[in-house]
């Protein structure tokens, strides 16, 4: 075993509980899988959660969708938003739940803001490139620093020690991780994402999103979340560590891996995405601050 691996091994054995996604959100979820779900059915679940009903309305009547009319029912929200938005809804919430009793801090405002932000950045430039699944790229933005949660959540000393070396260097959480702890979140993050029978592709964002060239499978989603993660720390949704505004997104590799694996023309112009999501960039503040 080498030394990743007795890190990782020391981690995953010594939680005490795995944190997990809320009951109704877990059983929400797993409706969802049916095509022939019930509708019924997912409207009482939701109404169950009084987080999770605000989130759904607020996300329905939001600027950013545009409907134009305003949604009174979580019956009507679940047909105006699609199987695959109502997925979207429950999971962002139930994460952010999964911090409530943990410290209160700037951080976590922060990570979820982060975290919210890339997944929204990630679903717009998947879209304007021709990504088809929009989905998926929401989920991979959204849950591609998910060990942060472990390290957070039953870490505290240990996450205290690379917060301290992350604000005292210009290194990020994930060099800081590796340099403090041995092993980083993207390491641990597809170990809990496998135990919550999440999709193996998301495991791979969350391994590969730093280094999209190693991705052998899924390596245009991993570059769309590279992008989306760059840019969202570039504009002020920053996880942490001192921020460097000089990074030129334009000339990122990600572009080219987007190119090949999308079979996109010769004069293919990284600029006009770019543009797409900085003409995005206000409404989705909003959003994501309506959110939060």
């Amino acid at each position: 075993m080498d030394e990743k691996q007795e890190k990782l091994h020391y981690y995953t054995e010594h939680l005490e509980e795995l944190p997990t996604l809320p009951s109704v959100a877990t059983r929400i979820l797993e409706k969802l899988q049916d095509p022939d779900y019930d509708i019924n059915e997912i409207v009482d679940l939701i109404l169950m959660d009084q987080v999770l009903t605000a989130k759904t309305f607020g996300l329905v009547n939001s600027a950013y969708l545009g409907l134009g009319r305003k949604v009174e029912s979580v019956r009507q929200a679940i047909l105006y938003l699609g199987t695959k938005e109502i997925r979207n809804v429950v999971l962002t919430t139930s994460l952010m739940k999964l911090f409530q009793g943990a410290e209160e801090s700037g951080f976590v405002k922060s990570f979820w803001e982060h975290s919210f932000a890339c997944g929204l950045f990630s679903s717009i430039l998947a879209k304007s490139v021709g990504f088809r699944d929009i989905e998926r790229a929401y989920l991979g933005g959204l849950l591609h620093d998910i060990g942060e949660a472990i390290f957070i959540l039953k870490f505290q000393d240990d996450f205290d020690k690379v917060r301290a070396e992350a604000e005292n260097c210009s290194w990020d959480f994930h060099k800081s991780e590796q340099k403090v702890l041995g092993i980083s979140h993207t390491d641990i993050g597809p170990w809990l994402l496998e135990r919550w029978n999440l999709n193996f592709e998301i495991g791979i964002v969350v391994t590969c999103h730093h280094a999209p060239e190693m991705s052998v499978t899924e390596a245009a989603l991993v570059s769309i979340v590279n992008l989306a993660d760059l840019y969202c720390r570039k504009k002020g949704f920053s996880l942490g560590g001192k921020i460097d505004f000089q990074t030129n997104l334009y000339t990122q590799p990600a572009w080219k891996i987007i190119a090949k694996e999308l079979k996109l023309a010769e004069d293919f112009d990284p600029q006009l995405h770019i543009d797409v999501l900085d003409k995005n960039f206000e409404e989705a503040k909003e959003f994501i601050n309506m959110i939060y």
